[in-house]
C-alpha cells in the first residue's frame, strides 16, 4: 500500500504551525506538528476521511 504524504500550513494567533500527515494504514494518520520556534511532536489520529 502506497503511503500518502501531505503538508498543511495554518496559522494561529501565536505562531505558524506546519502539520505533516502520513497515512500508514487505513484511517490512521501520524501527524507531525512543527512549530515555528522549532518545537515538534507527533500525534496519532483516527481519521475517517482523507484530506481533499
Amino acid at each position: 500500500m502506497a503511503s500518502k504524504c501531505q503538508t498543511f500550513h495554518t496559522r494561529n494567533r501565536y505562531q505558524n504551525i506546519t502539520v505533516n500527515t502520513e497515512n500508514f494504514s487505513n484511517g490512521i494518520y501520524f501527524v507531525r506538528i512543527i512549530l515555528k520556534n522549532g518545537k515538534q511532536w507527533t500525534e496519532k489520529l483516527m481519521i475517517n476521511n482523507t484530506f481533499n
